[in-house]
Formats: C-alpha cells, sequence, structure tokens
C-alpha cells in the first residue's frame, strides 16, 4: 500500500523516510504519509537447524509479533543466486512492512544474511536484527539424513553444515547474534527468540 502514493498516484519504492516524525514522503509531489517505524527480525540458520519447528511454538507462546516463514511464498522463479535473491527479499521486506503497520513486529524465519536485506525496503524499519539457530554439525547431519530422501543428498547435507558453521564462525562479525539449539527443547529455543526479540523492541 505504502509503495503508490495517495495523491499524485505514482509507484515507488524508495519513498523518503522521517523515523523521528512517523512519516514517509512522496519524492515526485512531497505528499506525506503516516508511518509507523518498526524493527524487523529475522530468524535465520540452517536447513535441519530447527526454524520451522521453531517458528511454530513461537507463534503459540505469544501474541506481540507476527511469526511468518519465508518458505510460504518460495516459488522456482526467486531462485536467483546472481542477485542475491533481491527479488525474494524484496517481497519479504514488502510485506513485512505492511504488516507492521497493524500494530506488530514481525519475526521472518529463513535461511539468509544480513547483506540480503541491505534493499531500498529497508528503510521502512527502524533496525533489521538477525539471530541465527545453530546446532553441532553432527546432530545437524542426523537431522538432515532423517529427511526424504530428496532433501538429504551428499551436497545438500554438505552444503548446509558450511552454512551452520559459517553462522557460528563468522556471523557475530556480521552483526548476527547466536542460539545454540543442540539438545534443546523446541519450546526453550522459541523462549529463546522471543527473549532475543523483546529485549530489541
Amino acid at each position: 500500500m505504502i509503495n503508490v502514493c495517495p495523491t499524485c498516484g505514482q509507484y515507488e519504492v524508495a519513498k523518503t523516510a522521517y523515523p523521528a516524525e512517523d512519516r514517509v514522503a512522496c519524492p515526485h509531489c512531497q505528499t506525506s504519509i503516516p508511518f509507523q517505524f518498526r524493527p524487523l527480525f529475522c530468524v535465520t540458520g540452517a536447513s535441519g537447524a530447527g526454524k520451522t519447528t521453531t517458528a511454530l511454538a513461537l507463534q503459540q507462546m505469544q501474541d506481540e509479533f507476527v511469526v511468518l516463514d519465508q518458505d510460504i511464498l518460495w516459488r522456482e522463479e526467486f531462485n536467483q543466486p546472481d542477485d542475491n535473491y533481491a527479488n525474494f527479499r524484496d517481497t519479504w521486506l514488502r510485506l513485512a512492512k505492511n504488516i507492521s503497520q497493524a500494530g506488530r513486529p514481525v519475526i521472518l524465519f529463513g535461511s539468509a544474511v544480513p547483506d540480503q536485506f541491505q534493499r531500498p525496503e529497508a528503510r521502512y524499519f527502524s533496525a533489521i536484527h538477525f539471530l541465527a539457530l545453530v546446532v553441532e554439525d553432527a546432530v545437524l547431519a542426523d537431522r538432515l539424513r532423517a529427511r526424504p530422501e530428496w532433501r538429504r543428498s551428499r551436497n545438500v547435507i554438505d552444503t548446509h553444515i558450511q552454512f551452520n558453521r559459517w553462522l557460528k564462525e563468522v556471523g557475530p562479525d556480521q552483526g548476527v547474534s547466536l542460539l545454540m539449539g543442540t539438545d534443546r527443547p523446541v519450546d526453550e529455543v522459541a523462549a529463546g527468540v522471543l527473549a532475543w526479540a523483546r529485549s530489541l523492541s
């Protein structure tokens, strides 16, 4: 909704943002539009780290945040690694910014890294915070091997183990907080995510 100016009708992703004044402005006609700048919380992790089960548990234990899983919108047309999945990230930023106008911030689950969200529509959030769910490599490998055959090829397992290691070793330098999920009940992990989001709200 925000991308179309109610006065001149121009479509513009990159409105001028005025967070201190709770408004954005159309760069074409300068019309001001009231806007609530809220944080966006991104929970990342390798496949098998527990994102989906944690998201489901988190939905049930609170009503302060809108909890969504990026996979619900994934289609093959979004599989564009050459541009860092820009279309997919733009879609989620646009959706999250509109949802947040209803009064609740979004906690978005899905494998991602911070630079993929350095997009024009990031301006509509007061901040974008990242938390990675990580587990021990052996635990991750066991979880992935237990999945259906089409989801557990050797290449898939190796790729996600490497991403899990990257998050643990490099993630903190990229602004990613870590939450270890090995041998922890899912409700405890979900409570950890909730505490993290609350601390930054």
